[in-house]
């Protein structure tokens, strides 16, 4: 969870809960992403090294490493 809500606060936005229960890959967590951040920034060349960079600082793990596959808990 800490890793969910440093992704929260990086992008100033809440993830919606109701869609925590299928959160299983990093991919299912970034479309949540997508889904509530403003559509000027779902396009940000930068989206996803970012996210999983905000991941990984949670968790020690290589952000270069972790694709949409990459299951959350393993």
């Amino acid at each position: 969870m800490d890793a969910i809500e440093a992704v929260e606060r990086h992008f100033g936005v809440a993830l919606d809960y109701r869609d925590a229960p299928g959160w299983r890959t990093a991919g299912e967590v970034f479309r949540s992403l997508l889904a509530a951040l403003p559509p000027d920034q779902r396009d940000l060349k930068d989206l996803w090294p970012i996210f999983a960079a905000i991941m990984c600082a949670e968790t020690g793990a290589d952000p270069s490493r972790v694709g949409p596959e990459t299951l959350l808990l393993a």
